[in-house]
């Protein structure tokens, strides 16, 4: 019995814990040729702010700690348990994962926006902030699309792409692709690390592949 409750407690920790610290390769050097924005931009849409998140630190207990947890996780999602594969039903839907306290804002606007309901076409891949990456996000500029439904689902869906896109498929450098509020959005890999850059924003990659029915996420430390 090794199966949906203990994946999901599982990924709901890890998740809760913030991820996995990545230390990024030369992305100058991967995007000399098409990346004008470094990872790690705050969102920028109206109003405009030059408010710049303090870096934060990361215990290296800390980061020993998530490494052990994502062990146990990819030990669940490969079925090193019995030398099976996790089936589909053991794998949780996202709104189990969504249950992660790190993810209760995005959680919460796509509960307020309606668009988990509407999400009907699987797979999808959801880059997701945490609570943190929200909470970067100018207060003017979140009190305007609390107002402006319309104006919050095309932010969220800017964070969404249809089909199913892992980690280990993303080629080194930088991939445009299109996200289901009709932008394009791009997809920079140095080494094993990822950011995502739209017009607004960019972050980091933190926790890639969170497995859910629907499809897969990744985890970012921005709103994009």
């Amino acid at each position: 019995m090794f199966a949906s409750n203990r994946f999901s407690g599982l990924l709901i920790m890890l998740i809760a814990m913030g991820g996995i610290t990545c230390l990024p390769a030369d992305f100058k050097e991967i995007c000399k040729n098409g990346c004008s924005v470094p990872a790690g931009v705050p969102y920028q849409g109206p109003p405009v702010t030059n408010k710049t998140p303090r870096a934060k630190s990361i215990p290296g207990s800390a980061v020993m700690n998530g490494m052990n947890v994502y062990k146990a996780v990819t030990a669940v999602m490969n079925g090193m348990n019995e030398g099976k594969a996790v089936t589909a039903e053991e794998i949780p839907s996202l709104a189990k994962v969504l249950e992660s306290p790190n993810l209760s804002t995005l959680a919460s606007l796509l509960e307020k926006t309606g668009l988990l309901a509407k999400l009907d076409s699987p797979p999808y891949t959801v880059f997701a902030p945490t609570n943190e990456a929200f909470e970067k996000v100018d207060a003017n500029t979140l009190a305007a699309l609390l107002e402006d439904n319309e104006a919050l689902s095309n932010v969220l869906l800017r964070h969404v792409v249809q089909g199913k896109i892992q980690s280990k498929d993303i080629s080194v450098g930088l991939t445009k692709v299109s996200t289901l509020g009709g932008e394009e959005i791009e997809v920079i890999k140095a080494g094993q690390c990822v950011s995502v850059k739209s017009e607004a924003g960019s972050g980091d990659v933190i926790m890639p592949d969170v497995m859910f029915t629907e499809g897969i996420g990744h985890v970012i430390n921005m709103v994009i």
